[in-house]
């Protein structure tokens, strides 16, 4: 029995014999080792052979992605929930952008974890650190970010959702008092 990964009611590697022959709701891919299409099986040579269904969609979640910057010492650790699905004329670019891993769901995982970090780099170059604005804004273009990137640069139909990795430590503070000291700090930008 192989083993069963999230992704795969969406795209899986099967055997030859397990390409669809002329299917409208799943496409089969060939690649060879370095993730060049192959329109039919070659004579010699390895072949991989990808299943992917354009009805089904599948849903997983990455349970740390951490995001740290160094200049502040802040941290972060999220969770990335997110949905997928793929339109038929995609498949052959979903299957090489997801094959060169351990299964495709890895690959995705790894992608979406690099994407939410180059956006945590980009934000704080324009002035606008990541994780001080999680909550005020930078939480919603995050997650469009990684929709957008996952559509324009392999395909995929992406819906993602962050939220934070440990929200059940988070405590609010109670304050039982009408009135308490509060202390601001100014912040002067040239």
């Amino acid at each position: 029995m192989s083993q069963i990964y999230p992704l795969d009611s969406v795209i899986r590697r099967v055997n030859y014999s397990e390409l669809p022959k002329d299917s409208p709701s799943k496409k089969g891919v060939m690649i060879d080792k370095n993730g060049k299409h192959l329109p039919r099986k070659p004579l010699f040579g390895e072949v991989r052979c990808y299943l992917v269904s354009t009805v089904h969609s599948a849903e997983s979640q990455i349970s740390a992605c951490r995001i740290k910057d160094i200049s502040t010492g802040l941290a972060i650790s999220l969770n990335v929930t997110y949905e997928v699905s793929c339109q038929a004329e995609q498949a052959v670019k979903i299957v090489q952008a997801l094959y060169d891993g351990p299964h495709p769901g890895a690959v995705l995982e790894g992608l979406i974890c690099r994407w939410l970090q180059a956006f945590a780099r980009c934000q704080k170059h324009e002035g606008n650190p990541f994780i001080r604005g999680y909550f005020h804004g930078l939480k919603k273009q995050a997650e469009d970010e990684l929709n957008r990137r996952a559509k324009e640069e392999i395909g995929l139909m992406l819906e993602a959702r962050l939220s934070l990795k440990e929200t059940d430590k988070i405590k609010p503070i109670q304050i039982h008092s009408q009135f308490f000291l509060c202390a601001l700090k100014t912040i002067v930008k040239n």
